[in-house]
C-alpha cells in the first residue's frame, strides 16, 4: 500500500508528465514557441499561482538530467552540420561576450553598483542559454543549415566561460586547494573526452563478444552521467562535459536504434522536465513586488542586453562574407535567452553578499523574458526562403528510412522529380545537400505535406514505422489529393485491412509476409536437403 505521504509527490510527478504531453499537443503547430511554453506551463504550475512547490532535490535532478541530455544530444549531432567552424564559433564567442560584458559591466559601474557586482552583472550578460536556444535552432531547417555549425559550438563556450567563473568563485570561496584541484582537474577530464573516451567507445562498440540487451545504449548512459558526476565532484558544470562527450562518442555510436531510443528517452521525457520545472522555479511575483527601482534596472539591462548581442552579432557577420546584417539580427536574437547559468550565477552572488535584493531580482525579471520573449523575436527575424518552384506529377515520399533511402535514390539516378519527407534533421540536411527536395515535418502535418506540393503529385509512398501516423498521413493525403496513387509499407493485417476498407491505398508491400513466404518457398524447393 502506498504511504500517504507519497501521493502529493506523486500526483505532482503526474502533473508534469501530463503538461509535458498536452503542450506539444497544443502548439505543435508553432514549433519554435514550444520552448516557451513549457516555461509558462511550469511557471502555472508553480507557486506563483498553483501552489505546487515539490522536493526541490528531485526537482533539480530532474532538471539538471533533462540539459545534459540536451547537450550531449547536440554534441552528437555536432558533426553531422554542413560547414563545421570551430574558428568562427571562437570568433562569435568572443566578440559577443566582449560586447556583452563589457556593456553590463559598464551599466553596473555608472550606476554605483561598485566592482564585484559590476563584474558578476558582465558575467550573467555574456552568458547564454544552451538549454533553450539549441531547441531553437534545431526547430528550423533554416537555422539549423545557417547558423547550427558554429552557433551551438558558440553557446556551448559562452556558457562554459560563464559556469567557469562561478565554479572559480565556488572553489575560492572553498579554500586555496579545491581552487588549484579544481584548475588542475579541468584540462586533464577535457582532454580525456576529447583523446581517450573515443577510443574506448569504439571498442565497446566494434568487441566481437555477445552483447547484452541494450548494452550499447546503457553504455552511452552510463558514460555519460559517470563523467558527468566526477566533473560535478572536481567543481567542473555538466553542460561543457555534456557537449563533450557527445562529441567525442556520437560518431561510434553503431546504428540509428540507439541514437533513436536517446532521443526518446531525452525529448520523451528528460528535456521536457528541464523547462517545466525551470518555469516551476521561475517566481514571476518579482514583477509586482520589487517596486519601481527594479523594474527601472530590468528595462536598462534588457536594452543593453538586446544593443550588446545584436552589435555584438552584426560585427561578427562582418567579417565574413557569408554572412549579411540581417543574418546578424538572427543571430543576435538566437543569442538573448538568459536562463541556467545566469540564474545559478546571480544566486551565487546573491547568496555571497556580492549582489542585493533588488539586482538579483531583476536578473530573474531579465531571465523570465528573455526565455519567453527571445523566440518570438527569433521568429519575426527569421528570414527563411519563401519562393521556391512548385512541383507537379512528381514523387513524394513520407519517412526516409532503409527502404524510402534506396527508393529515393534509384528515382532520383532516373530524373524523377521527388519531393521527402522526414522528422530527421540530420537526414532532411543530406538530401538537401544532394540536391533532392526534402522537407522536415511528417506525413500528418498538413503545412509539411504542401510544402512537398502533395496536392500535384502523381505517387505518394508512405514508410514509416509507426502505424497510426501512417494511417493519418495516408488519411490526408487522400483528402489532399484524392487522385493520387499511393504505395505504403506495413506490417500487421490490422493496419491492411483498415486502409483497403477506406479505399486509402493502392498498393502495398508486406515486408514480413514476403520474406517468409520466399523462406517457405525455398524450403519447399530444397526440402530433400532442408528436412
Amino acid at each position: 500500500m502506498v504511504a500517504e505521504g507519497t501521493f502529493f509527490p506523486i500526483f505532482i510527478f503526474a502533473i508534469l508528465i501530463a503538461v509535458s504531453f498536452l503542450v506539444p499537443e497544443v502548439i505543435r503547430k508553432a514549433k519554435i514557441m514550444i520552448v516557451p511554453a513549457y516555461i509558462v506551463g511550469g511557471i502555472i504550475l508553480g507557486p506563483t499561482f498553483l501552489g505546487i512547490e515539490p522536493d526541490q532535490t528531485f526537482l533539480t535532478f530532474l532538471a539538471n538530467i533533462g540539459i545534459y541530455f540536451l547537450v550531449f544530444e547536440a554534441g552528437m549531432e555536432i558533426h553531422e552540420y554542413p560547414n563545421l567552424s570551430f574558428r568562427r564559433s571562437m570568433s562569435l564567442s568572443v566578440i559577443s561576450s566582449l560586447c556583452s560584458f563589457s556593456l553590463g559591466f559598464f551599466l553596473m559601474f555608472t550606476l554605483g553598483y561598485g566592482l564585484l557586482p559590476s563584474l558578476l552583472v558582465g558575467t550573467v550578460m555574456l552568458s547564454a542559454s544552451v538549454g533553450e536556444i539549441i531547441p531553437m535552432i534545431k526547430s528550423s531547417l533554416y537555422l539549423r543549415e545557417r547558423f547550427a555549425s558554429f552557433l551551438i559550438p558558440a553557446i556551448v563556450i559562452l556558457d562554459a566561460i560563464t559556469l567557469f567563473f562561478v565554479s572559480c568563485l565556488i572553489q575560492w570561496e572553498k579554500g586555496m586547494f579545491g581552487f588549484v584541484i579544481f584548475l588542475i582537474a579541468t584540462p586533464l577530464i577535457i582532454l580525456f573526452i576529447l583523446i581517450l573516451l573515443p577510443k574506448l567507445a569504439s571498442l565497446f562498440f566494434t568487441r566481437e563478444t555477445q552483447k547484452q540487451r541494450e548494452a550499447d545504449f546503457k553504455f552511452m548512459v552510463f558514460t555519460l552521467l559517470t563523467i558527468i558526476a566526477l566533473g560535478e565532484l572536481l567543481g567542473i558544470h555538466g553542460i561543457l562535459i555534456a557537449f563533450l562527450v557527445g562529441m567525442s562518442v556520437g560518431q561510434h555510436i553503431p546504428n540509428e536504434q540507439v541514437y533513436h531510443k536517446l532521443q526518446g528517452v531525452a525529448h520523451g521525457f528528460f528535456i521536457p522536465m528541464f523547462f517545466i520545472i525551470l518555469g516551476i522555479k521561475m517566481d514571476i511575483s518579482v514583477f509586482y513586488k520589487g517596486g519601481y527601482e527594479v523594474i527601472l534596472i530590468t528595462i536598462m539591462l534588457l536594452v543593453v542586453l538586446i544593443l550588446a548581442r545584436l552589435v555584438g552579432a552584426i560585427l561578427f557577420s562582418g567579417t565574413t562574407n557569408k554572412f549579411v546584417s540581417k543574418d546578424g539580427l538572427v543571430i543576435g536574437a538566437l543569442l538573448l535567452p538568459k536562463v541556467s547559468a545566469a540564474i545559478a550565477t546571480a544566486t551565487l552572488g546573491f547568496d555571497n553578499g556580492i549582489i542585493g535584493e533588488d539586482l538579483f531580482n531583476s536578473i530573474i525579471m531579465l531571465t523570465i523574458i528573455t526565455a519567453i520573449g527571445a523566440p518570438i523575436l527569433v521568429r519575426s527575424f527569421h528570414f527563411e526562403r519563401k519562393e521556391r518552384a512548385i512541383l507537379f506529377d512528381h514523387t513524394v515520399i513520407i519517412g526516409y528510412g532503409r527502404t524510402s533511402a534506396k527508393l529515393t535514390h534509384v528515382l532520383d539516378h532516373f530524373n524523377r522529380d521527388i519531393a521527402v519527407i522526414d522528422r530527421d534533421m540530420s537526414k532532411v540536411d543530406y538530401l538537401c545537400r544532394h540536391g533532392i527536395k526534402a522537407y522536415l515535418g511528417n506525413g500528418v502535418e498538413s503545412d509539411v505535406l504542401e510544402c512537398a506540393d502533395v496536392k500535384h503529385a502523381k505517387a505518394v509512398i508512405v514508410t514509416i514505422p509507426d502505424e497510426h501516423e501512417l494511417y493519418l498521413s495516408v488519411k490526408i493525403v487522400k483528402e489532399l489529393n484524392p487522385e493520387s496513387y499511393v504505395i505504403v509499407k506495413v506490417h500487421t493485417f490490422d493496419l491492411l485491412k483498415r486502409l483497403e476498407t477506406e479505399n486509402l491505398i493502392d498498393y502495398y508491400i508486406w515486408p514480413e509476409k514476403l520474406g517468409s513466404q520466399k523462406i517457405i518457398a525455398h524450403m519447399m524447393k530444397e526440402k530433400e536437403l532442408i528436412f
